[in-house]
């Protein structure tokens, strides 16, 4: 069975909980009539923070491509000292994490 974007984001969640770090899913979706909120426009889909370290996750599933709100909020988070993955699955969600945060999180110790 081919993992699915919520699957991915699902285990993604569980993976920075196992790890200590806070959490959570961002549902930034439009409401009818109302325009999303210029700060939030291009967030990812997880956002955390890893023993004070900020990151944000975009899962990115088959053709799906990065939009050019995205590209810009990566851009300043990036910026600002934080870390931005963009993972097409777990597997490589966990890569960039291990690459990135290992020795930071309680399993770096």
């Amino acid at each position: 069975m081919t993992e699915t974007a919520n699957d991915t984001t699902r285990k993604i969640l569980d993976y920075l909980a196992i790890t200590g770090a806070m959490a959570f899913r961002n549902n930034i979706r439009p409401i009818p009539n109302r325009k999303a909120p210029k700060n939030h426009k291009g967030s990812g889909d997880v956002i955390a923070c890893v023993n004070g370290f900020y990151l944000e996750v975009e899962v990115k599933h088959g053709d799906d491509v990065m939009s050019q709100d995205q590209i810009d909020h990566r851009a300043k988070v990036l910026s600002s000292g934080g870390s931005y993955f963009t993972v097409k699955d777990f597997t490589d969600f966990e890569t960039q994490f291990k690459q990135t945060f290992h020795s930071r999180t309680r399993f770096g110790k």
